[in-house]
């Protein structure tokens, strides 16, 4: 089933919810490029490989043999998997994909365990609305596990759509397992139009259609909490549909030494990546797997790129006792480690981990794939951050021609690579030429991510630094200002992004002359940014571009005494 929302029948939304198509089965194709047999294996990892799910049929937990023992089980294998989600409940988005009365079958299994709290869009039928959904869950402070029964009925139109993938990062934000029930029909129109949202779906369980439930489970406390093994967890789980977004391009780098080591320090949160029992069943290590991946690109949204890593070296210990070296999932992996080393200013270790990646990629699955050129950019942007600007554009060259030619030049990860090449423009001193590719970027994010995204965002600062490098300060702020405003609502106020954006405003104030407004700009991009990170090239240049405007400024009392003061 195409999925693209172009073929008929996907402009009504609301039609067909309750009849589904027989047999959905546990190996269900169709999400982008994705075939069958992909099992638990997540997408949407590091900033370039986001959702590129695509892999040869069987490449999932399915090899060697695997399928065969799990034929005929029925919904047993979902049941298994839920049964997981609810005994090891972690903040996050699942999907339920089956036929409504399945979906009906399935959460009355569980709503009377403590915890866990069903909502049933039948009985609040409308459109979907992020104040919406938030007030139910509000309204059971005490539930850990929110089934979101019907939830299909809330997605009527684009509209509906939109909402659902502009409200990913608010969602995520409520800290609760959401379960979101949903049609076959409907889960295919979510994973194509909102890749954003659908790129942090942590696990998708598929129910057949008309198989019968396995018989009532005991309550939670009445199971031995480390006993249940999901015998074939994975077999009944589907991956995430393509995510297909590049880096949000930062405009500055970072001087983090990049350490491969699990030793204490790392920061908050960094404990929770525990050791792995290799002995537990393939389909169970891909789930940790997949959570394990989940929870790195929540630090990585949050900044923290070194707690980061634990986690993505975690599930990457896993893939290759799983899947081996040489496996696309694996090199999946390879390029997260790789967007998070150029995130921390790690170039060259980000540079072999490409490579790594990129070996396999090139083999396994072609040029032209998302995955591959994907590579192609991540390498692009590691050399243009080094001022290696002749080879960036090399790379870049090769991902355009090949994005262009697989996706079209309207697709987000075109776009991506217009920006990329608006920026190796610019770092050359080309501004003409840095502005036409980014107005070429901006035409495309408008219209595909529409103005609320942060990459639309990163393309109205690239605009604006295009005009701050010819002098025009007074559009650079304009644009600037246009970017901060979808950031703050988008990323939040304390997110990097966010504080490199008032740097750039202030920036744009000091070189007008403007030193009092500057300063009270760069006083509040530093004090954004975690006090854990102080050591970064950022704060430090944000520190002594402070200095400097504050001694311009001629003010008489210190400047640490200044600093420390709340007000500007």
């Amino acid at each position: 089933m195409g999925i693209g929302g172009e073929e008929a029948g996907h402009g009504d939304y609301g039609a067909g919810y309750g009849g589904e198509e027989a047999g959905n089965g546990v190996e269900e194709a169709g999400h982008g490029d994705e075939e069958a047999g992909n099992g638990v294996e997540k997408a949407g990892h590091g900033d370039e490989e986001a959702g590129h799910g695509e892999e040869e049929a069987g490449n999932g937990v399915e090899e060697a043999g695997h399928g065969d023992e799990e034929a005929d089980n029925g919904d047993e294998d979902a049941y298994h998997c839920l049964d997981w989600i609810i005994d090891n409940p972690s903040e996050g988005f699942f999907f339920l994909v089956a036929p409504e009365n399945t979906q009906k079958e399935a959460t009355a299994r569980y709503a009377g365990f403590g915890g866990v709290k069903v909502v049933d869009y039948k009985a609040h039928y409308g459109p979907y609305y992020f104040s919406m959904l938030e007030s139910y869950i509000s309204e059971a402070p005490w539930a850990r596990v929110f089934f979101l029964l019907n939830f299909h009925l809330s997605i009527r139109d684009d509209a509906d759509v939109q909402r659902l993938n502009f409200s990913r990062d608010m969602l995520a934000r409520l800290k609760k397992t959401v379960i979101f029930c949903v049609t076959q029909r409907v889960d295919d129109i979510i994973a194509k139009k909102a890749v954003d949202f659908y790129s942090f779906v942590m696990l998708r369980v598929v129910f057949q259609a008309g198989a019968p439930a396995p018989a009532p489970r005991a309550p939670m406390a009445a199971r031995h909490a480390g006993a249940f093994e999901p015998r074939a967890c994975a077999s009944a789980v589907g991956a995430p549909a393509p995510a297909t977004f590049d880096a949000y391009p930062a405009m500055h780098s970072h001087s983090h030494s990049y350490s491969y080591s699990y030793g204490a320090g790392a920061g908050a949160g960094a404990g929770d990546a525990a050791k792995i029992d290799y002995s537990q069943p393939r389909a169970h290590l891909l789930a940790q797997a997949n959570m394990l991946l989940d929870r790195a690109d929540r630090l990585i949204l949050e900044s923290r790129h070194q707690d980061a890593s634990l986690f993505l070296f975690e599930a990457l210990s896993i893939h290759e006792r799983v899947h081996g070296k040489k496996h696309p999932q694996t090199a999946k992996i390879y390029s997260a480690i790789a967007d998070n080393c150029s995130l921390l200013g790690g170039y060259a270790d980000a540079m072999k981990w490409y490579k790594k990646a990129l070996s396999v990629n090139e083999k396994k699955l072609g040029k032209e794939h998302p995955s591959t050129t994907a590579t192609y950019s991540g390498i692009a942007l590691a050399y243009s951050r080094t001022g290696d600007y002749a080879r960036a554009m090399k790379w870049y060259g090769k991902a355009l021609a090949a994005r262009e030619k697989a996706l079209g030049k309207g697709h987000p990860d075109t776009a991506a690579t217009y920006n990329g090449i608006a920026d190796v423009c610019l770092g050359q001193g080309e501004y003409a030429k840095a502005l036409e590719w980014h107005m070429k970027a901006l035409a495309v994010r408008e219209e595909a991510l529409g103005m609320w995204h942060p990459d639309t965002a990163a393309t109205y600062n690239g605009i604006a630094s295009d005009f701050f490098a010819q002098g025009d300060y007074a559009k650079a702020l304009e644009w600037n200002q246009k970017a901060l405003r979808i950031q703050e609502r988008t990323l939040g106020a304390e997110h990097e992004d966010t504080a490199t954006t008032c740097a750039e405003i202030a920036n744009a104030y000091a070189s007008q002359g403007d030193y009092g407004t500057a300063l009270g700009w760069w006083k509040k991009s530093f004090r954004m940014l975690p006090m854990k990170r102080e050591a970064t090239q950022l704060l430090s240049s944000i520190r002594r571009s402070m200095e400097a405007a504050y001694a311009a400024a001629g003010c008489a009392e210190p400047f640490e005494e200044w600093l420390r003061k709340p007000d500007g």
